[in-house]
């Protein structure tokens, strides 16, 4: 026999395991919207200590110009997507994506299409929306493409948008438009060079401090990024219990970060259930023998910056038939509308829930 169909496991999901994965990923939605607007607004969560300021100042993702949040936005997050896996502990979180999840294939769903043509209906009413992407070659790829036409809107080019007299315009040909919201499909760091050093080919200058003035929405914000940092997950629980007086639904593999030297102690102390991960993305195991010349070496790199090192728990495999969910969330003004988009096979999952 062959593999099952992707639509067929998804099948597979229970009643229960279906309601557990949407409530708990319509709470980690709602979660990180208000984390975001808080480590770029008052910062509650670093001057209470539940969040440690170094592990979100020294993340790249982190856009200092993002400071505070744009004027009359009830929402920022416009989507997240997240993937998630069932492990021997049950179903596990293994990704958050938070700075462009429309420019990803599971953005280009027609559920996903939906739910977002609804919202910016909502949110911008009979304002112009654009969807911002562009590859450098000044081609879109067929997802940027598909997207933009399922819903509506004008797909457009950096090149396209200048920022005139206190407002975003596109410049069609001889005729200028005021852009009233811009669904971004280009990361955040290459979307300003004015505030973010940003590639030119990719940015449109002056843009952040137009949004910051409230003249354009732009969903995701720039700066969503700073969620995405996989060591906050090593206090995701007690941001939950701060915003929420409840624990996180769903729960992802233990994430130990290193700039608290307790907690580090502890990894090394367990190698085999943790792997070593740079913030780079780069992955080793962690070392055993602390006289080896290259485990010195690791040493040595770690106590100079602990704070760009972390280490994740390694995932048993379930014994229950084994697969991965992928889905996204979209925040609507009055609540989240989570949709489960594609299941796979679980074994990658899990070797990449080491990293």
């Amino acid at each position: 026999m062959g593999r099952p169909h992707r639509r067929d496991r998804m099948s597979q999901l229970t009643s229960a395991e279906h309601d557990l994965i949407v409530a708990g990923l319509s709470q980690r939605a709602s979660l990180i919207e208000l984390m975001l607007r808080d480590l770029y607004g008052e910062r509650e969560l670093i001057r209470a200590g539940i969040v440690p300021g170094e592990m979100v100042f020294s993340d790249p993702q982190f856009v200092p110009s993002a400071w505070s949040a744009p004027r009359g936005q009830k929402r920022l997050l416009l989507a997240c997507g997240f993937t998630l896996t069932r492990a021997s502990t049950g179903w596990t979180l293994v990704n958050t994506t938070a700075d462009t999840p429309l420019a990803e294939p599971l953005g280009d769903s027609r559920a996903v299409h939906t739910a977002i043509k609804n919202e910016i209906a909502h949110r911008y009413a009979d304002g112009l929306v654009v969807a911002l992407a562009s590859t450098g070659n000044g081609a879109f790829t067929p997802n940027h493409e598909s997207f933009a036409h399922h819903l509506g809107i004008r797909l457009v080019d950096p090149s396209s948008l200048t920022v005139h007299a206190g407002s975003l315009v596109l410049n069609d040909g001889s005729q200028r438009e005021r852009v009233d919201a811009v669904l971004r499909l280009i990361p955040s760091l290459e979307m300003d060079p004015l505030d973010i050093r940003a590639q030119a080919a990719f940015a449109v200058s002056g843009i952040s401090a137009t949004a910051h003035r409230g003249a354009v929405a732009i969903a995701n914000p720039i700066g969503a990024g700073a969620v995405e940092n996989p060591v906050l997950e090593s206090v995701l629980d007690d941001v939950a219990r701060f915003f929420f007086d409840e624990p996180l639904h769903l729960s992802a593999p233990r994430t130990i970060w290193f700039g608290n030297e307790d907690e580090r102690e502890e990894a090394f102390s367990r190698p085999e259930e943790f792997t070593l991960t740079h913030r780079s993305g780069a992955s080793r195991s962690i070392p055993t023998n602390s006289r080896d010349d290259d485990a010195q070496q690791l040493l040595a790199a770690i106590r100079e910056k602990p704070w760009d090192w972390y280490a994740r728990e390694t995932l048993e495999p379930s014994t229950e038939p084994g697969f991965s969910v992928q889905a996204v969330c979209v925040l609507g003004q009055e609540r989240v509308q989570t949709v489960l988009l594609t299941a796979s096979e679980t074994a990658s999952d899990l070797q990449g829930a080491k990293a």
